[in-house]
C-alpha cells in the first residue's frame, strides 16, 4: 500500500510537471512570440534573450524532475506487474519520460546555434541603429527615444509623387506608421481642382496609397489631424472624411491661417502596421 501511494504521488508530480512544461512551450510559441514580433527589433532581441536564458535554465530542470517521476512509475509498474495485477502500461510511462527529457537537448543543444545567431544579429542591429540615431541627433545618449524609434524606416510609394511640403511620405516605427500631411494632389503631383469634398478625397486617396506601401490600411488608422484653411469648410470636409474613415479614429481638426501651396485642406495620420 505504501508503494502504491508513492506511485500515485510520482504519477501526479510527473504528469503535472510535464503538463506545465508543455503549456509554457505552447504559450511561448502561440502567444509570446507573436507579441514579441510587434516590438522594435532591439527590444525584441532583449526580450527574447531573457526568455531563452530563463527557459534554458528552468526547462531542463523541470523536464528532469518530470522524467524521474515518470521513470519511477514505469519501474514500479514493471516490477509489480501493475497496481492491481496484470502487466500495466509501464511502457507508456517510460516513453513519456524519454520524450520529456528530449526537451532538454533540443533546447540547449539543437536550438543553441540558431538562438546565438538570432541574438547576435539582434544586438548588431540594435547597436547600429542606436548609434545612427544618436549621431543624427547630435547627442551621446538618446535614452528612451532610441528605444522607441531606433527601428524606424522611411516609406515611399510610386503611386503618388512626394509632396513638396514633406521630406518623406511616411515613417514606419513599428507598430506604427506616421503618414506626413497630404495635400489634394493627384498621382502626378498636380493639385486637384474642385470642391472641398473632392479635395478631401484626394488627400485621403494619397493616404491610402502610402498606407498600402507601408503594409497598413485606412482601417488601421488610429489618429488623424485635419488642417483647414477655413473652418467654414468643416461640414463639407467632414461629410467626405466620414465615407473613408469608417473606423472613427481619434481626430484633431485645426484651422490654419495658410496651408502650403494655398490648398484648403491637408490631412495626416498615424496607423498601426
Amino acid at each position: 500500500m505504501v508503494d502504491i501511494n508513492y506511485i500515485r504521488v510520482a504519477q501526479t508530480l510527473g504528469i503535472t510537471s510535464s503538463a506545465v512544461l508543455a503549456g509554457s512551450l505552447f504559450s511561448i510559441s502561440f502567444s509570446t512570440v507573436p507579441s514579441l514580433l510587434l516590438a522594435p527589433a532591439p527590444l525584441l532581441q532583449q526580450q527574447w534573450e531573457a526568455i531563452y536564458q530563463h527557459g534554458k535554465t528552468v526547462g531542463p530542470r523541470v523536464a528532469l524532475f518530470s522524467a524521474v517521476n515518470l521513470l519511477f512509475v514505469a519501474y514500479k509498474r514493471y516490477d509489480s506487474g501493475g497496481f492491481g495485477g496484470g502487466e500495466g502500461p509501464w511502457q507508456a510511462y517510460g516513453a513519456a519520460a524519454v520524450i520529456t527529457m528530449m526537451i532538454a537537448p533540443y533546447t540547449v543543444v539543437l536550438m543553441r546555434d540558431v538562438n546565438d545567431k538570432l541574438l547576435a544579429a539582434g544586438r548588431r542591429l540594435g547597436k547600429r541603429t542606436e548609434i545612427g540615431i544618436a549621431e543624427e541627433e547630435g547627442v551621446k545618449n538618446c535614452g528612451a527615444l532610441c528605444m522607441l524609434f531606433r527601428s524606424q524606416t522611411k516609406k515611399k510609394t510610386k503611386d503618388i509623387n512626394l509632396s513638396p511640403t514633406t521630406q518623406s511620405q511616411a515613417t514606419s516605427a513599428p507598430p506604427f506608421v506616421f503618414v506626413s500631411g497630404q495635400v489634394p494632389a493627384d498621382a502626378a503631383g498636380k493639385l486637384v481642382e474642385g470642391t472641398i469634398a473632392e479635395k478631401t478625397e484626394a488627400c485621403i486617396n494619397n493616404i491610402k496609397a502610402i498606407l498600402a506601401a507601408a503594409g497598413s490600411s485606412i482601417d488601421k488608422v488610429v489618429k488623424t489631424t485635419v488642417f483647414l484653411a477655413d473652418m467654414a469648410s468643416f461640414a463639407e470636409m467632414n461629410a467626405e472624411y466620414e465615407k473613408h474613415f469608417t473606423g472613427k479614429p481619434a481626430r484633431s481638426c485645426v484651422a490654419a491661417k495658410q496651408l502650403p501651396m494655398g490648398v484648403p485642406v491637408e490631412i495626416e495620420c498615424i496607423a498601426l502596421v
